[in-house]
């Protein structure tokens, strides 16, 4: 039984504004994956490409780990691109014939008079051939599980990012400006 989950999450994260504009900081990619998880669940595989892998998830009895290789880029200053490029599944080998996962988020920054805040939103889709004997559950319950474990990772994403985007980028503005006072 083909079935499909799906979520979605939007972010506004207010900045003050330490001498360096925000914009600068959201072109280093490294520095957007790292708040965006934690760094020893990410690997870099080149300078816009990095390997993420979630910690070991439960879903109805089975145990699985979500990696994706993801894309990291800013199209223009001041946004940020996040697209998985590959998605497989450790531990369920047996799954990854008939997984896919789709992936695009987005952060961008908006100013308005003294105000600077950084908006985002992310989309995750899974589509899964689920095995016996879980494709004998009734879908709707399959379904409302699955949705409910994807929006768990994005809330959990998201609150990761409001907390480390802002205190990353105020010690990044910091390191900027000792760095033009010493020059």
């Amino acid at each position: 039984m083909q079935t499909q989950f799906t979520a979605s999450q939007t972010v506004t994260i207010p900045i003050n504004e330490q001498g360096a504009p925000i914009e600068e900081y959201l072109q280093d990619p490294r520095r957007i994956v790292n708040a965006l998880t934690d760094p020893s669940q990410v690997k870099m595989l080149g300078p816009d490409r990095f390997r993420f892998g979630l910690r070991p998830l439960s879903f109805l009895s089975l145990e699985i780990c979500p990696t994706a290789d993801l894309k990291v880029w800013s199209p223009e200053t001041g946004q940020v691109q996040i697209h998985a490029v590959r998605c497989w599944l450790e531990g369920a080998e047996h799954l990854n014939k008939h997984f896919s996962l789709t992936m695009e988020g987005h952060l961008k920054t908006r100013r308005s008079e003294k105000r600077v805040h950084v908006q985002g939103q992310a989309n995750l889709m899974v589509k899964v051939d689920l095995p016996m004997p879980f494709s004998l559950t009734p879908k709707p319950i399959v379904e409302a599980a699955g949705n409910a474990l994807l929006s768990g990772i994005l809330s959990t994403i998201q609150r990761r990012l409001k907390q480390q985007l802002r205190s990353d980028y105020q010690a990044w503005a910091q390191q900027q400006y000792a760095v033009k006072t010493h020059s």
